[in-house]
């Protein structure tokens, strides 16, 4: 495939009226290159996702879950948060949790009232949870059974929030939540990753919303600019939009790193796929 093709797609892609773009604008004092059109927060893509309706989001064992019932139950996860353990906007939430269909619901749930996720690592010693609890200060710990009972050793002032006893009760308490309507801006923080302490410590990376947001445009772009340059060059027929296959993805990298956080949970999402 040429650069002259692939140069020519892109230009139209993120050229002026184009689907991707590409303005100036300035961003916290610099003057910067973004996305004209683009979701101004996390909640905004999740209140996107409505149109995916009845199709699968999530897929572990038996457990299936569409994206309809994926909003209500993150709305109504917000709203007990909120409501029981007083989560407001710039609070953290620690999720301690191996990979499972409530990860993501915790997840949107919280980034949902302009809450920051604390995504803590799963393999962590009953010392390192210490240390990432302590970091973060986070108002609830939302965890499974296993790493709960790591921390519960610790004797932690946090409230916590055992998955497999605990969160099917609040999701029933507000069936039909609404979405919290906090304001949140594009650059107020999100998400804190931590990096693998190696030389020390780990260190707690905080993610913006508009990064976030970011990753998921410059990834799609990519991928559509691939398909068109194909199309342009003779290698395949246009796509019809109408038959594309909904993309499947294995979720084996840890939803507490950015590679199973950013390209499974809130990619797939974006773009409809499971």
């Amino acid at each position: 495939m040429s650069a002259q093709i692939r140069a020519a797609v892109r230009s139209k892609l993120t050229g002026p009226g184009g689907p991707f773009e590409i303005v100036e604008e300035t961003v916290l004092g610099e003057r910067m290159r973004v996305f004209k059109q683009r979701a101004r927060s996390l909640r905004d893509l999740l209140r996107a996702s409505a149109v995916h309706g009845e199709a699968e989001y999530l897929v572990h064992g038996e457990k299936r879950v569409t994206y309809a019932r994926h909003l209500a139950q993150a709305a109504a996860l917000a709203a007990a948060l909120r409501d029981r353990y007083g989560v407001a906007k710039g609070d953290r939430v620690a999720i301690l949790a191996a990979n499972c269909a409530e990860w993501p619901v915790a997840f949107w749930a919280s980034t949902s009232l302009g809450a920051i996720v604390a995504a803590l690592n799963g393999w962590w010693t009953p010392d390192e949870i210490a240390y990432g609890i302590a970091d973060s200060a986070p108002r609830v710990l939302i965890g499974d059974r296993a790493r709960l009972a790591r921390a519960r050793t610790l004797g932690l002032s946090v409230p916590t929030l055992e998955i497999e006893s605990e969160l099917a009760e609040l999701l029933a308490r507000a069936p039909d939540a609404p979405l919290p309507d906090v304001a949140i801006a594009e650059d107020e923080p999100a998400v804190i990753l931590y990096t693998s302490g190696t030389t020390g410590r780990p260190k707690g990376a905080l993610a913006s919303q508009r990064s976030i947001i970011g990753f998921v445009q410059t990834t799609t772009l990519s991928g559509v600019e691939s398909v068109l340059a194909e199309v342009m060059a003779g290698k395949v027929k246009p796509p019809d939009p109408a038959k594309r296959p909904q993309t499947v993805f294995l979720a084996t990298p840890p939803m507490f790193h950015m590679s199973g956080l950013y390209a499974n949970i809130v990619l797939q999402l974006a773009i409809g796929g499971k």
